[in-house]
């Protein structure tokens, strides 16, 4: 198989099946967004659509976030 450019997200619990949790650092929110994901190796899965490879995620978080359109962040940890 061919090597390709892919964009890779570490595994977590608000990584999936079929969305993401984008933070947008002016406002300091996140808010779920729909995608697909791809093959997983490892630690990482594959966002085959629906996000671009500059965006920040959040993959946990210290309470479920079930049913939230939004959730603002007090603080904030660099990768």
């Amino acid at each position: 198989e061919e090597p390709r450019m892919a964009i890779t997200v570490p595994f977590g619990e608000l990584v999936g099946p079929d969305t993401v949790w984008v933070y947008n650092d002016q406002s300091g929110e996140a808010v779920p967004r729909a995608v697909r994901v791809g093959r997983r190796a490892g630690s990482r899965i594959e966002i085959v659509d629906g996000l671009s490879g500059d965006e920040t995620i959040l993959v946990s978080a210290p309470r479920p976030l079930d049913g939230l359109s939004s959730v603002r962040i007090r603080a904030r940890a660099n990768p």
